[in-house]
């Protein structure tokens, strides 16, 4: 039973891999396209936008790996079906379930690798890829982003500790220094958002240095003219998809800390917790699809079939967390609901094959 199980598990791993390669070809034409437009601009060149997608696609990856796993599970499957390799199996006694548990050997060893790149490096390099486009296309403003986002603007420094996902800034510090690079002034606010007027600043404490005294100002609001525009905070905004799990638990409690609106992180938070559970699910769904009523049909119609299901939980996934934002559902619900769901409806479609 071994030999069947590694048979089994080389031509499931094998499919999934080759349904990567090309939905890692096809996003990373769909990022170069999305640049079209942005390259030439600053210092953005083609071979710049070429390396920033590569450091966004881990990332990318991940994100859609639930559908890559079912697809390459189906093809896999498919694979061995179309050869009447499945039908010899069944015929020698071996159950599907016991082929789903092959199945699943390989898409564990998957899983653990697909977290694992998901929750440390896909990060870091999506980070990366953040701060290469961004230092390439400001001209005029000098930003870094490796510890917040910190601007430069002729004299003046600005730091913003985090960005939030709607572009607003929050924990905000503007270091206004003289011709003699003296540091003159320090603006905190707490909040920054952008208008048609330019950006406005709620809590703000501003605290001037001069001749050895130094003197503090409370204010509820303030203008504030910056060369800092939305399309740039838009580039470094803080998406939680981008973020790893502790990351984005860290940041919730900032959030709620501060008594700002947590919900889409939280969504995010826990929809990433159960992401092996839909991986798993996917895989689980992918059996009775070959087994089942396209037993007797082509590649293609099983591809076709396993696409649409994907992208059927990937809308309801989305509609859930949104549902789950707006009508303050408990996010671990939003999130657990459309993948306990599908697991429910594979564990039904198996059991009808037993």
């Amino acid at each position: 039973m071994a030999i069947i199980d590694r048979y089994i598990g080389t031509a499931v791993a094998s499919s999934v891999i080759v349904v990567l390669l090309v939905v890692a070809a096809l996003l990373m034409f769909g990022a170069i396209a999305g640049d079209l437009d942005d390259i030439g601009r600053g210092r953005y060149t083609f071979g710049l936008a070429m390396l920033v997608a590569v450091y966004a696609l881990p990332g990318q990856l991940y994100e859609a790996f639930p559908v890559t796993a079912l697809l390459g599970t189906i093809f896999g499957l498919g694979i061995l079906a179309t050869h009447s390799e499945l039908t010899a199996m069944r015929s020698a006694g071996i159950a599907a379930t016991r082929i789903l548990t092959a199945v699943l050997k390989a898409a564990l060893l998957l899983i653990v690798c697909a977290v694992a790149i998901g929750e440390t490096a896909a990060p870091w390099l999506s980070e990366r890829s953040t701060e290469l486009r961004v230092k390439a296309l400001t001209e005029q403003v000098e930003v870094d982003t490796s510890t917040g986002l910190w601007a430069r603007q002729g004299a003046d420094f600005v730091h913003v500790r985090h960005v939030a996902s709607d572009g607003t800034l929050n924990d905000l510090e503007i270091y206004e220094l003289d011709s003699s690079s003296e540091l003159q002034r320090v603006v905190h606010a707490k909040r920054a958002e952008h208008g048609d007027n330019g950006w406005t600043l709620t809590g703000v404490t501003i605290t001037s240095f001069a001749q050895d005294q130094v003197s503090r100002e409370v204010h509820a609001m303030l203008r504030w003219q910056s060369l800092i525009q939305p399309e740039l905070i838009n580039v470094v905004r803080t998406e939680p998809e981008r973020m790893s799990t502790p990351e984005l638990h860290a940041y919730i409690g900032y959030l709620k800390n501060n008594g700002l609106d947590a919900r889409r992180y939280e969504s995010t938070f826990w929809a990433k917790l159960f992401r092996p559970l839909t991986i798993v699910a996917m895989v689980v769904l992918a059996v009775p699809f070959v087994f089942g009523s396209l037993r007797s049909v082509g590649m293609g119609a099983r591809g076709f079939a396993g696409f649409a299901v994907g992208v059927a939980f990937y809308l309801v996934n989305q509609i859930a967390g949104q549902m789950g934002i707006v009508f303050q559902i408990p996010p671990i619900l939003s999130a657990s609901v459309p993948t306990l769901a599908l697991m429910g409806l594979a564990v039904v479609m198996l059991r009808r094959l037993t």
